[in-house]
Order: structure tokens, then sequence, then C-alpha cells
């Protein structure tokens, strides 16, 4: 039984850093203006490149990304152009959230 111990402690520190911890997620909202798709991070505007090269130094640190919308009507071409790239950038999880109004 005792030759168990190291392997259960490996095992545990494991699984403790396959979950990406509280904070640490890829977090981008997305809007529309007019006929434009607009994802900003950290409060600013960015262009498809620019967030391609975030994206990517990102992924190094945690696997998922967090899109919110302020809206459900956000157009499926942006929906989808902005999962496109972030899976280009390499996340392998990336989880959507259309926030009410209140949350803005």
């Amino acid at each position: 039984m005792r030759s168990w111990c190291p392997i259960v402690s490996l095992c545990g520190l494991t699984l403790g850093c396959a979950a990406p911890a509280a904070g640490t997620r890829f977090d981008v909202a997305l809007r529309e203006t007019g006929a434009t798709c607009i994802t900003t991070f950290e409060g600013r505007d960015l262009t498809n490149a620019e967030l391609l090269e975030i994206a990517r130094a990102r992924v190094r640190k945690t696997p998922e990304a967090q899109v919110a919308t302020k809206t459900v009507e956000t157009p499926w071409r942006c929906v989808a152009g902005l999962i496109y790239t972030l899976q280009t950038a390499g996340f392998k999880k990336i989880n959507f959230a259309a926030l009410p109004s209140a949350r803005r």
C-alpha cells in the first residue's frame, strides 16, 4: 500500500493543474455595429490580426476562452468568425454567453 502514495500524490497534482484557475480564462466581448463585428479585450477594440496575436500569447496560460455579447441577436457570422479565430489561436474550449442588459 505504501508504494501507491507517490503515484496518488502525482495524480492529485496533475488533476489540480488540468483546470484553469479562476480568473485565468481569456475573456473577450463581441458586438456588432452596423455591418462590422467588433471584438473587445480589456476595454480595447481589436482587429482580427491583433486578436489572433493576443490570443496566441494567452492560450499558453489557459486553454479556455469566454466570449460575451450584450444581446442574443449577435449575428452568427460575428460569432462564428470569433470562434474560428480563437480556435486558430489554439483554444480548446470556448464558452459563449449572451449577457442580460443588467450585466453590461
